[in-house]
């Protein structure tokens, strides 16, 4: 195994796709596929799921993955360490938090060891979900098919957002990743050994779902109306930890997106979900104010940069 061979793994990873990761790393689509190949070779177990043109992480994939954003990120502090030990801009460095909140952290974390100066304010928000036009459990309930959260701290340098849309995309931002809907059961389940699941299979099971402010359930309360029925809703909770706790003990199913698996503690197994409407989330990161609100924030950006690899967009 090569240290290059796990930035291959985290862009395909993170793409879901080897030809948009192909692009990006300026490689052809084939020898893209065969290091993927070799690796999961070397590991000894698959970490995609193959199914026609499309790939898919699977458990194995997921928890790779984790192990090798860890790894590049220790190289990559490595490699930045020096050359910006002279430079150590001071200030508060403000960030609005939607998603892929594990590698933002991780990033500034990293950072704060390289800048001293440094100090970090997150501002969290919340999925807001549209209020049905129909009682909870009827059928027919339709929803938009994006959604936006709360807007964080007018004060925020930068946010990080899933499914931007093209106004956001207009502004200064860094593509972080592709998150995929997966299915959570404890590890007792009879589910927990699948590799991959469809919604319709769930459709007999009990259900847990987060309910946000309004008393809304979870987008994944329509991806499920959205494949045929309408889940049996045994638990709402108005937190994540809640959540998992209840599935962890007992039979419910839930929902999380890959990029929040870190959340999971080892009696959760996810499980990653093959349907063709179900809309994976783009994440980025964009810069939120055109002044920074220090010379600090500024640098943390040029450091995003160099972290992702990406050209100023």
């Amino acid at each position: 195994m090569q240290f290059i061979q796990l930035r291959y793994f985290e862009r395909v990873a993170a793409y879901q796709s080897i030809s948009k990761a192909a692009e990006e790393l300026h490689m052809s689509q084939p020898a893209l596929s065969n290091s993927i190949r070799r690796l999961e070779t070397d590991l000894g177990y698959p970490l995609f799921n193959r199914v026609g043109r499309q790939i898919i992480l699977n458990n194995n994939g997921m928890r790779f993955l984790e192990i090798a954003k860890n790894i590049l990120s220790y190289l990559n502090q490595c490699t930045l360490a020096e050359p910006r030990s002279s430079y150590q801009p001071a200030g508060t460095i403000h960030i609005g938090l939607y998603a892929n909140v594990n590698d933002i952290v991780m990033a500034a974390n990293n950072y704060s060891r390289i800048n001293h100066n440094a100090q970090f304010q997150f501002h969290t928000t919340r999925e807001v979900t549209p209020p049905p036009k129909k009682k909870l459990h009827s059928s027919d309930i339709s929803y938009p098919a994006a959604y936006h959260p709360q807007l964080p701290d007018k004060n925020s340098d930068f946010v990080v957002e899933s499914l931007p849309d093209q106004k956001t995309l207009e502004k200064p931002h860094i593509f972080l990743g592709t998150s995929n809907l997966c299915a959570v059961v404890s590890r007792m389940h009879r589910l927990a050994s699948a590799n991959i699941l469809q919604l319709s299979q769930l459709q007999n099971e009990l259900f847990c779902f987060l309910l946000n402010k309004d008393g809304q359930p979870e987008r994944a309360y329509y991806n499920c109306l959205k494949a045929g029925f309408v889940p049996n809703v045994r638990f709402l909770v108005d937190q994540h930890a809640a959540k998992h706790f209840v599935i962890a003990r007992g039979n419910a199913v839930g929902f999380v997106y890959s990029s929040d698996l870190h959340f999971l503690n080892s009696d959760l197994v996810a499980i990653p979900l093959q349907d063709d409407f179900l809309q994976n989330l783009d994440q980025v990161i964009y810069w939120k104010k055109q002044d920074p609100n220090s010379p600090a924030a500024s640098d943390f950006w040029n450091y995003l940069l160099d972290l992702y690899k990406q050209k100023p967009s």
